[in-house]
């Protein structure tokens, strides 16, 4: 008995260790068994420059969200802090194969979102998320589209330092990223997304610094008059 006892609980655990092994990402979380998420035929979007670009490549990023932690000061260094609803929430930069079904994005990163997943500290991967710039901006840009949730519309809010909205808009998510943007002075902060969309990603963020920039003529420069 014993040792039919032990066969079966090395059975199920060789089960176990292969369907682990087998399994798939999915929109940034392991999904055992479903077909990957159809990728569409890229068609690359056309981009204004911009001061600053942040494509999010730099660096070897997981699949999943089980792997890293929400974005926040990485790019610090480049005028941006980035935070979702609540604390250890937001969406973190995740490679492409965490399957989300897009295209349109500079390979192999995206900042990425899905509400039903928890990360190990607890928070969600979920928006609306937050991006506020240590000098104010006068243009903010990204590109952003969604498979599951395509056909949702997709908010991008931009405010002062008083919070006072500033402008709005919104664009209908596809699976082919599009291009979002806002345009005012002195954008302190702004928002994108909203908790209706669930599943969702961000690339190639770009910004035009404010008029304190102007007076700079170095990066250097501006990062003395904070310190």
């Amino acid at each position: 008995m014993k040792q039919l006892l032990f066969l079966g609980a090395l059975v199920m655990s060789t089960v176990c260790m292969v369907s682990i092994a087998s399994a798939d990402f999915v929109e940034g979380r392991i999904s055992s068994g479903d077909d990957p998420l159809p990728v569409p035929v890229v068609q690359p979007v056309s981009r204004v420059n911009y001061d600053s670009l942040i494509n999010f490549d730099e660096a070897d990023q997981p699949c999943g969200f089980m792997d890293t932690v929400p974005l926040s000061f990485e790019y610090l260094e480049q005028n941006v802090v980035f935070s979702g609803p609540e604390p250890g929430s937001g969406g973190a930069v995740l490679n492409e194969c965490g399957n989300f079904g897009i295209s349109g994005h500079s390979a192999p990163n995206f900042l990425a979102f899905n509400c039903d997943v928890q990360y190990g500290g607890g928070g969600y991967a979920s928006a609306p998320e937050r991006l506020d710039f240590m000098i104010p901006v006068t243009a903010v840009s990204a590109l952003v589209g969604a498979s599951s949730y395509a056909g949702f519309s997709l908010e991008m809010k931009a405010y002062d330092s008083d919070d006072v909205l500033l402008v709005s808009t919104s664009i209908i998510l596809a699976s082919n990223l599009q291009e979002i943007s806002v345009e005012s002075a002195d954008i302190s902060y702004v928002v994108f997304g909203q908790e209706e969309v669930c599943v969702w990603v961000l690339d190639d963020l770009g910004f035009d610094l404010g008029s304190v920039a102007e007076d700079e003529t170095t990066w250097d420069g501006i990062k003395s008059m904070y310190r």
